[in-house]
Formats: C-alpha cells, structure tokens, sequence
C-alpha cells in the first residue's frame, strides 16, 4: 500500500478574549509523498507569520491511499476498495459537521486516489445503518499533493 502524510497545525482557543474559548480548529497545510518532506514543510511554517507563535502545534497524521480510516468501515469495505489512478492528485474524504456557534468538526474518513473511489467508498458508508446520528454532511475535496494549502496561519484578535 502506498502511504501519504499530512500535516496540519492546531490552534487551540484558551483565553476569554478569543471568541471560541475551549475550541480547538485545525488547518491542513499540504499532503506529501515523504515524512521527510513534511518535516521540511513543517521547520518553514514554523518561521512564518501566524504560526510562530504555536511552533509546537503541527502534526503529521500517516495514512494509506484508498483506505477508510476506521476500523469498523474498514472491515466493512476492505474488499472493495482498489487502488488506481494519480497519486499527484488525491482525493479526501471527510465528514462535516457545523455547530451553532460557528465552528465545525471536520474528520477525514479517508484518502483515495480518485474521485470514482472515493465516490464509491462514500456510497458504501452511506449504506451503514446507524453511522452518521449527528447533523453533518459528507464532502470529497481534491488536492494537488504537490502544492501546499493554507499558508495564512492564525491571527489572534485581542
């Protein structure tokens, strides 16, 4: 199985000026093809406006192309997912969920190397009776592995 990893950056909202207090949200900054290269990706970020000041806060999550990423669909679905397509654009599957007071819960389902793939992983996992009890939606969003995401980094409002 071919692996991926991303790297995200967290900011979490700890003190009573900013307006989700307890919250926590995370950024994707880009999928790569080698550990080393999101480490090298991470020590850049770390120096740049709107991250400097949360240089601990970036992860690197470790995942297989064309995989759920949990163990109760995994199994469900292990026979039917096959790998094809381009691994210079991946195609992720997450499950959404907005609240109401502004933030979302945003979790990766999975990492498919096309979107035919990962529109069939989703059918199935439509299928589950019980799987989804919350308000929240499904979405597939494409990447280019090879540019990197969000770039901004956090800005605290006091």
């Amino acid at each position: 199985m071919i692996k991926v990893y991303v790297v995200i950056h967290i900011h979490k909202f700890a003190s009573p000026s900013e307006c989700l207090e307890g919250h926590v949200d995370s950024k994707h900054i880009g999928t790569f093809h080698s550990k080393n290269k999101a480490i090298t990706t991470i020590e850049k970020y770390k120096n740049l406006e709107g991250f400097k000041d949360y240089p601990n806060e970036f992860y690197i999550h470790e995942y297989f192309v064309d995989s759920i990423y949990n163990s109760y669909i995994t199994e469900l679905l292990k026979s039917d997912i096959k790998q094809a397509g381009s691994l210079e654009v991946l195609f992720f599957l997450n499950y959404v969920r907005e609240f109401e007071d502004g933030h979302d819960d945003i979790k990766l389902l999975g990492v498919f190397s096309s979107e035919k793939i990962a529109n069939e992983a989703l059918k199935k996992i439509r299928k589950i009776p019980g799987l989804v009890r919350n308000s929240g939606d499904f979405l597939i969003e494409e990447e280019n592995v090879k540019l990197l995401g969000w770039t901004e980094g956090f800005t605290t409002i006091s």
